[in-house]
């Protein structure tokens, strides 16, 4: 750990939704300043594995919570937990995305549900993760504090061709 960034920022607590797999490096980088991390995500598995491993390397807290961020229930219920426990979020990150296809040029001639789901998930997901994370936000002391919304659709060159 840094020494300087524990005595700058020891009570920022951080939620990293997408956290366990195409995350993981931001989540890595937010416990090395020893930021309390809350990694959010559906993979179960991987989720638990990676706190438990950055449990054991960093001064902050590091949790598992597992969420469906196309279920606003769900992103609610994980902005409750976050609440219970931790009071208030300093940062959010959001980072899903994906499709259903097997090829993300798939989404032109779809079905209709599926580009439903695809938008849901690239799309409407930030929007319930601001939406029941804002308060935790507003609940903040410190300053200092941001919202990041990445989504992506990976994307082969063998699908551009």
């Amino acid at each position: 750990m840094r020494e300087s960034s524990r005595k700058q920022l020891p009570t920022s607590t951080v939620l990293v939704v997408g956290g366990a797999i195409g995350g993981r490096a931001i989540v890595e980088l937010y416990a090395s300043y020893g930021f309390n991390v809350i990694i959010a995500d559906k993979n179960q598995t991987v989720g638990e594995a990676l706190a438990k491993e950055l449990a054991e390397v960093s001064d902050g807290r590091i949790k598992f919570e597992q969420v469906d961020v196309t279920s606003p229930p769900s992103v609610k219920a994980l902005c409750e937990n976050i609440g219970q426990q931790f009071g208030y979020l300093s940062h959010i990150v959001s980072m899903v995305g994906g499709s259903g296809y097997s090829d993300w040029l798939g989404l032109s001639d779809g079905k209709l549900e599926d580009i439903a789901a695809t938008t849901t998930l690239n799309l409407l997901s930030h929007q319930y993760v601001m939406r029941f994370g804002k308060p935790l936000l507003a609940a903040c002391p410190e300053t200092n504090r941001s919202v990041v919304l990445v989504g992506s659709i990976n994307c082969r060159s063998s699908d551009l061709s």
